[in-house]
């Protein structure tokens, strides 16, 4: 029997986590949020102001060095309060055509009253915000409490995938003893077969007559070679093996693991289209339901 790993070292991580870092840069004051969900392939979106657009590749590139695996979103709050480089316009030379255009329009019809600025404040575009100030002198340090909100996102999905190590070790362990449960049986079956051959015939011969015991061997091999299922055994201690050593190994292993349950699962399913026993069926049945259970987990391993 394969000796479980629970306690060792493993470097799973698990796709889901957040992270979060509060920085103040020069007159900038900012919060950074970094979070991650299951994912089939690495894909990161980013989330700024306006002003700190210009900076949105660098950032993936940043969370990108650090995960391989997942969606992650970012978002970076700029505190507005605390910053000065925001510059207010009023655009004069609009603000001309529009005062001209009402009182065109005063002057025509012969209406009363007078434009306030209140009534003008309301008028599109006339007055514009825009970001004001040297950005590039602020990318380094956001870029770095970018990387420490990342820090502690990965710090998370590694806490988590310790966790659904141990659950894996264990399940895959499952599998491997019902599996050698199942290969210790599968001799009887072909004995048990061999009795209940002998039986019916001595029956249907009403013991008249002695039974050819050539052509019950004969018989009884081709029955053993069509259920025999010592190769699907064999394969799926095997892969128990990988799955265990995918486990404690380095870098992404979720794709990997992915594929080894569908080859398990293959193995299972034969065993089953062959099996001669309830006994084999229960336990295919308690395979099946493990390795369902194994294949939901792994859909959150990076």
């Amino acid at each position: 029997m394969i000796r479980m790993l629970i306690g060792s070292d493993v470097n799973m991580r698990s796709m889901t986590g957040y992270g979060r870092q509060e920085a103040v840069i020069g007159d900038l004051r900012l919060t950074i949020e970094v979070k991650s969900v299951n994912h089939r392939f690495c894909e990161v979106s980013v989330r700024t102001p306006k002003v700190l657009s210009q900076f949105e590749e660098a950032i993936k590139k940043c969370v990108t060095r650090h995960i391989q695996r997942g969606r992650v979103e970012v978002y970076i709050h700029l505190h507005t309060e605390q910053w000065s480089g925001r510059q207010v316009n009023v655009d004069w030379g609009l603000a001309e055509a529009y005062y001209q255009a009402l009182c065109g329009l005063k002057e025509r019809y012969g209406l009363a009253g007078s434009l306030s600025l209140n009534e003008m404040l309301q008028l599109p575009d006339l007055i514009t915000m825009e970001e004001s100030g040297d950005m590039e002198s602020y990318k380094e340090g956001i870029l770095a409490r970018v990387s420490q909100a990342v820090d502690k996102l990965v710090a998370m999905r590694e806490k988590e995938g310790e966790a659904l190590a141990r659950d894996l070790e264990q399940r895959n362990h499952t599998v491997l003893v019902t599996v050698e449960k199942i290969e210790a049986f599968a001799p009887q079956v072909k004995a048990r077969y061999q009795e209940r051959i002998e039986q019916r015939v001595k029956e249907f011969l009403d013991n008249r007559a002695e039974v050819d015991e050539n052509r019950l061997l004969t018989e009884v091999a081709i029955f053993a070679d069509k259920a025999d299922i010592s190769e699907e055994c064999t394969r799926l201690k095997s892969h128990c093996q990988q799955f265990k050593q995918l486990l404690a190994s380095e870098g992404p292993v979720g794709r990997k693991l992915e594929f080894l349950v569908q080859e398990m699962n293959r193995e299972v399913n034969t065993i089953g289209s062959k099996a001669q026993a309830i006994e084999i069926s229960q336990w295919v049945i308690e395979l099946k339901s493990e390795l369902e259970k194994i294949r939901e987990q792994i859909q959150n391993i990076e």
